[in-house]
């Protein structure tokens, strides 16, 4: 009956969404088994380590840094056209409770959405006020996986002096 009244892609193609999300998967199962991110001074520079990791690893794929939304947002990593890496380096429970509505911005437009956290808590020179944000960290990455079906990734990383 579909197919002699409407095109196919009017229901849906459910073997096109299978694979879509299994090629998403596997980016993310990489960055978790391969990305060694080195110490950092600031979101910007975990953007460009993780950029030229996916280059490596994906040249085939179309990866772009800093991509404006149909609302203005700034995407930090997109894949394809079609898969959205935005990365964390929180300083405070505040920065976590802020991406909740951030991700729920972007799953309008883009329903591939993982999650990079650098959590530096024990890494900030004494010079600095240092605020233990893991278990925040570890609390919202169950919020965003039960709120919005994402996946966050947490590195442990050393913050980087001038």
């Amino acid at each position: 009956l579909k197919e002699k009244i409407t095109s196919p892609s009017f229901f849906g193609d459910d073997k096109e969404e299978e694979y879509v999300k299994s090629e998403f998967e596997t980016i993310i199962n990489s960055i978790k088994a391969g990305f060694e991110p080195e110490a950092i001074r600031n979101e910007e520079h975990l953007e460009a380590q993780l950029t030229i990791y996916l280059k490596a690893k994906f040249p085939d794929k179309k990866i772009q840094r800093q991509i404006t939304t149909k609302n203005g947002d700034q995407l930090d990593i997109v894949v394809d056209d079609n898969y959205v890496f935005e990365l964390k380096v929180p300083k405070n429970r505040t920065d976590l409770r802020n991406l909740v509505a951030q991700i729920d911005e972007y799953k309008e437009e883009y329903p591939y959405i993982c999650i990079v956290i650098a959590d530096t808590s024990d890494q900030q020179g004494s010079d600095e006020k240092t605020v233990n944000v893991t278990d925040d960290i570890n609390s919202y990455k169950i919020k965003y996986k039960e709120k919005f079906d994402v996946d966050t990734l947490v590195f442990k990383i050393g913050v980087r002096k001038r």
